[in-house]
Parts: structure tokens; sequence; C-alpha cells
């Protein structure tokens, strides 16, 4: 089979220029590998987000701040589900969340929440996850709570 007689939802040339019309879907990528793989989609043409927040690291006397993905091993990325495979072919990407074989979109909404949360530099939910990794002096009561056990 040429090329020209392959269809354009298997080869996704028209769901890359029409990226912007598609739903938001969570990508699962390996391990550490969120960074490339945000960079490998937008390259291709893709609409992507990846939401990271910063974790200072203190060695000794000095301190090093790193952009760390708030969700570990995902990141979000618009397409149209016709045109998936590009998205599936992109190195590091392993699958799209879903249902079974089913991809599940998330809202706008969601989407968009997450993007003002991560411009305006609100702490996630790591605070409540690891209190005195993130320093945070905002929940005393669960600092009680975990030092106790």
């Amino acid at each position: 089979m040429s090329q020209s007689t392959i269809p354009e939802m298997f080869t996704g040339e028209e769901g890359i220029a029409s990226a912007s019309q598609g739903k938001w879907y969570a990508l699962a990528v390996r391990s550490r590998h969120e960074k490339v793989a945000e960079q490998a989609l937008a390259d291709k043409g893709f609409d992507t987000f990846l939401p990271l927040y910063v974790r200072r690291h203190h060695y000794g006397v000095r301190r090093r701040d790193f952009r760390l993905p708030l969700f570990p091993g995902y990141l979000f990325c618009r397409f149209q589900p016709q045109t998936m495979i590009p998205v599936l072919n992109t190195p590091s990407v392993v699958r799209v969340v879903g249902i079974g074989r089913t991809p599940v979109p998330i809202d706008e909404a969601e989407v968009e929440s997450l993007r003002i949360a991560a411009d305006a530099a609100v702490r996630s939910c790591r605070i409540l996850i690891w209190p005195r990794a993130a320093g945070c002096e905002l929940f005393p009561a669960l600092l009680r709570v975990s030092a106790a056990s």
C-alpha cells in the first residue's frame, strides 16, 4: 500500500493540523520521561500540557530547585481519537488512559483549572502526601499526625 492510499485517520496528517479542535486526553508515559514525551508531541504539532511543581533540594549549604511533574508518569495531550496513531508512535508514550481500550477525554474545564493552578504556583496535593518534604506550615495538624506515627 502506498502512502497516498493510507487513510488520513491512520497517518494522522489531518489530525495534527486540527489537534486544537480535539479533546484532552491523559497519556501514560515511561517513568521519568514526561518532559521528553511532551517535547516530542509538541514537535509533532500536538497541544500538550505537563503540570510541574518546584521542589527545592538541599545539598548541605547549597540549594537547587527542580521542576518535577505533578502527576509522575502522565501528561495531557489534545487530539482527536481517530488520529491516535501518531500519538502512540511517539517515543516514551505508553498508552492513552481510558476504560479498557476506549480512551476517555478529560473536560476542558479540568485541564484549564490545572493550568491556572500551575501558573499561579499553587502547591498541589503533594503537601498532603508529604508534608515534611514540602516544608509546609499550612497544615500543622497534619504535621502532628505524621510526627506521631
